[in-house]
């Protein structure tokens, strides 16, 4: 087999860890395509047959969190690499592996703008990173090569030429240079890009499917989540954080199970927004004061633990989905094929409710899927290209092909037995008619 950026035959290195696993990661959709670790760079346009009509809110990607912090450029005292530094890769290798959303902190130091990783306290302490500058060459070497998406999210202002150690928010001058400085990114998703009727000022991002954010270019979406004021810039690719509006909530914690059951629990119980999965863990005051425990050795302890707890917790089967896979020290392309794993099937839901399907057999679809997934434990598509591919071990294929050719077809691959699940989720707008004693099986439930 093969897989996108993997020929046949050819090897992928998982290394090794003492006492500890390695990942690797297999996803794949309904047409038989593979993604796996070591994704393509572009990853998003190599996919957008299958996911460029998935709206933001429904699209899952890799984030990375104080992405900025690959190297110390600068800080105060107490300020180290152990409790400063949460990326191994600069924004470029970043970019490389895989992720679409960054969280950039900055600041102002010398007069200069940069990132930056400081405790935010009265007596701030901390270490600068990446220059600005530095980091919009490299988004702007990235989009001329790729037409991909890349959001970043500005936030945790701090002006460290004020004061000693007691510094301060950006003033609206120190927003309007910073912006200034901003507008030399390239490809920045500006008025003339955006959908006709899509307020540059209120819209919802989230709202809008890859294929309009990135059809024929790439496109670099800043996101202020700061006081600053925008209505300056509004059209220029600079929104309010309102705009995209992500469920943020980190666990605090150094505890991986203490995070896991945090970080699921907000998962499944947020859906009205953008889900940000913040998997990270964070440094004691013990832990970072001592260096006992670094935020990356932290990161390699959470990292691992993200896929098979992810997958096995929250199936892409159900309607939740994890948005922004938001981790530290993203080094590798692994996160990519667990987000295509969400955005595959996605993209298949999305697909199967374009269909007009009538009521007289919606019910025979029903009597005929319980029986087929009875027989074949298989999971159901309502096929978007009208071909019937039904196994052929399933007794009923010649039957559910009479009854419904006309109005939909049915694909069953033996390959799981979430039948319910998808038609659940096929025909959500039909609560009343699922909950009807006739068509629910007398041995299942309906999710």
């Amino acid at each position: 087999m093969s897989t996108q950026n993997n020929a046949q035959g050819s090897t992928i290195p998982l290394g090794w860890v003492h006492d500890g696993q390695v990942s690797w990661v297999l996803s794949s959709n309904s047409a038989g395509q593979f993604t796996s670790s070591r994704p393509p760079p572009n990853w998003m346009q190599t996919n957008l047959a299958q996911i460029g009509n998935l709206p933001l809110q429904r699209l899952s990607m890799p984030g990375s969190h104080d992405a900025g912090m690959s190297r110390i450029t600068g800080g105060t005292a107490f300020g180290e690499a152990c409790n400063s530094l949460t990326q191994t890769a600069g924004i470029d290798a970043q970019l490389a592996a895989g992720s679409r959303y960054f969280d950039v902190r900055p600041i102002i130091t010398a007069g200069t703008y940069s990132t930056g990783h400081y405790t935010g306290d009265a007596a701030s302490a901390g270490a600068n990173g990446q220059p600005m500058s530095e980091i919009i060459s490299q988004v702007n070497a990235f989009t001329a090569k790729y037409n991909e998406l890349v959001i970043i999210n500005l936030s945790h202002s701090l002006n460290t030429d004020v004061g000693t150690s007691d510094y301060r928010a950006f003033t609206q001058a120190e927003w309007d240079a910073l912006f200034n400085q901003l507008m030399s990114l390239n490809n920045r998703l500006d008025s003339s890009r955006l959908p006709s009727g899509f307020s540059a000022s209120s819209g919802d991002l989230s709202t809008l499917t890859l294929n309009q954010l990135v059809s024929g270019r790439g496109a670099v979406v800043l996101v202020v989540q700061d006081g600053a004021n925008l209505s300056s810039w509004f059209g220029k690719g600079i929104f309010a954080y309102s705009q995209f509006d992500v469920f943020n909530s980190y666990s605090n914690t150094d505890n991986l199970s203490t995070m896991t059951t945090d970080q699921l629990n907000k998962l499944v119980n947020q859906h009205n927004k953008v889900f940000l999965l913040s998997w990270t863990l964070t440094q004691t005051s013990v832990e970072a004061a001592l260096c006992t425990k670094s935020i990356l050795d932290l990161a390699n302890t959470a990292n691992p633990a993200l896929y098979n707890t992810l997958i096995n917790s929250v199936s892409p089967t159900r309607n939740i989905v994890p948005n922004i896979l938001y981790v530290d020290n993203m080094s590798n392309g692994d996160i990519v094929g667990l987000a295509m794993a969400y955005n595959f099937w996605q993209s298949v839901s999305a697909q199967s409710l374009q269909f007009s399907v009538s009521r007289a057999d919606r019910v025979r679809m029903y009597r005929r899927v319980e029986h087929c997934s009875r027989i074949s434990r298989c999971l159901v598509f309502v096929s978007r290209d009208r071909k019937w591919n039904c196994d052929p071990s399933s007794a009923t294929a010649a039957v559910v092909r009479r009854r419904l050719e006309r109005e939909a077809t049915i694909k069953c691959c033996a390959m799981h037995d979430s039948a319910y699940v998808f038609l659940h989720r096929i025909f959500r707008s039909e609560q009343p008619f699922l909950d009807d004693p006739q068509y629910r099986s007398q041995n299942r439930k309906w999710p």
